[in-house]
């Protein structure tokens, strides 16, 4: 069922919080969400009652909630739970790149980054 107004205004407020400390740039964000311009994350970040939350997007907010979910399980350091995005990770998939290149490339990106973490968390 579609989110209501309240629960769309919630969710980007989370989401924008969350990006901000992860410490994206304005196009790692607005890849990481899958749009396709500025605009469109400024309506995300500005207007969000007013936003069509297609599946697609509404897949990726929640993969960014969950991968935050699991980094704050695994690590009780700040500085990795908000950092873990932006440090190289030489471990597979991630090979010498940060987790937010590979989460920003697409959704199935940002699909492995969140089956890594979750690996990770689950003590292998």
């Amino acid at each position: 069922r579609p989110m209501d107004k309240n629960s769309k205004v919630a969710v980007t407020v989370a989401i924008t919080t969350l990006l901000d400390r992860w410490g994206l740039t304005a196009p790692e964000k607005i890849a990481i969400l899958g749009f396709a311009s500025d605009a469109d994350l400024d309506c995300f970040i500005n207007s969000p009652s007013t936003l069509n939350f297609s599946p697609a997007l509404e897949q990726r907010l929640s993969l960014i909630l969950n991968i935050h979910a699991e980094l704050r399980l695994i690590f009780s350091n700040p500085m990795n739970v908000y950092g873990f995005m932006t440090m190289i990770n030489n471990n597979s998939p991630f090979l010498g790149k940060k987790p937010i290149e590979l989460a920003s490339q697409s959704l199935e990106g940002l699909s492995s980054v969140y089956h890594a973490i979750s690996f990770i968390g689950s003590g292998h």
